[in-house]
């Protein structure tokens, strides 16, 4: 996976770290509703980078299947990779959404700088968050 805009960014790590911060503090101080939120944002970034995955993976098993199918078959594979891609990219978008209210609540910066309805840059913006959390968390990483 590429990105369409190499000359923009839109994961907002710090704005992330301080979301988490926040967070973390309240969930510190016995609000159990934060804890809960903890998890839900774990679970979103999880969102982002299985987006990232299902790109990866449906691009190679079409690279691959076009060697051992044709006519139907073939078509069959193809559409049910892009199904895979879409619905991971439609759950990429609702996070995205929900991550901005979010942010919006707490009062943080976005998490997402960008247009939540270009589908090119919420594409970008789970590559990022998949390279910059890889980069960043390497004992999580092998």
């Amino acid at each position: 996976m590429e990105k369409t805009f190499p000359n923009k960014t839109f994961f907002n790590h710090e704005s992330y770290l301080e979301l988490i911060r926040v967070v973390e503090g309240k969930a510190k101080s016995g609000d159990e509703m934060s804890a809960k939120r903890l998890k839900w944002v774990e679970k979103t970034m999880d969102t982002f980078r299985t987006y990232v995955e299902t790109v990866d993976n449906t691009e190679e098993h079409i690279r691959i299947v076009r060697f051992h199918l044709e006519g139907d078959d073939l078509r069959d594979a193809i559409m049910r990779a892009d199904m895979l891609r879409r619905s991971a990219h439609e759950a990429a978008i609702g996070c995205v959404a929900s991550l901005r209210r979010f942010s919006d609540q707490l009062g943080i910066e976005p998490v997402f700088n960008g247009n939540a309805d270009c589908r090119e840059e919420v594409a970008d913006f789970c590559l990022e968050v998949d390279v910059e959390l890889f980069k960043k968390n390497p004992e999580k990483n092998g």
